[in-house]
């Protein structure tokens, strides 16, 4: 995305309200939106929440200078926790109905398991698109709001 603002002033406001990842978590501090870091036209954050969300993605971003100002780049993915557990019960429910369909013979508990790893890996990307929306609207309103 191209933003009319020089690359430091992006930098710098996302520094303003973001806290760095440490062990040792003040309650209330209300002025960071994020968790992560900022620094040398690079930045990996989070969105702050106070409850436990396996759906929140990580945004890996950079910013260049360009003539009219800077422009921003961005990705969007699951925490490396959340994609290994997506990973392993899916391969684990494919596994279970292959089982059970081919060794077992048993066509309706394969297609239970089946139906179970399909259902976990719909509800995982609802979750996280839903969760990448507010990350998205919270990451354009922090550098609106430095404008």
């Amino acid at each position: 995305m191209v933003l009319p603002v020089p690359m430091e002033k992006i930098l710098t406001d996302l520094a303003r309200v973001t806290r760095p990842v440490s062990l040792s978590v003040k309650k209330g501090e209300t002025r960071y939106l994020f968790n992560g870091s900022v620094e040398r036209g690079r930045f990996i954050i989070s969105r702050k929440v106070d409850y436990p969300n396996n759906y929140i993605p990580l945004i890996t971003g950079w910013v260049e200078d360009s003539t009219r100002g800077c422009i921003l780049f961005l990705k969007y993915r699951l925490f490396f926790s959340s994609l290994i557990f997506l990973i392993f019960w899916s391969v684990v429910c494919i596994l279970l109905s292959l089982f059970l369909f081919f060794m077992a013979g048993e066509t309706t508990y394969a297609l239970i398991a089946l139906a179970a790893g399909a259902t976990n890996y719909v509800v995982t990307l609802m979750n996280f698109h839903k969760q990448y929306s507010l990350s998205r609207k919270l990451l354009l309103k922090a550098i609106d709001l430095s404008g």
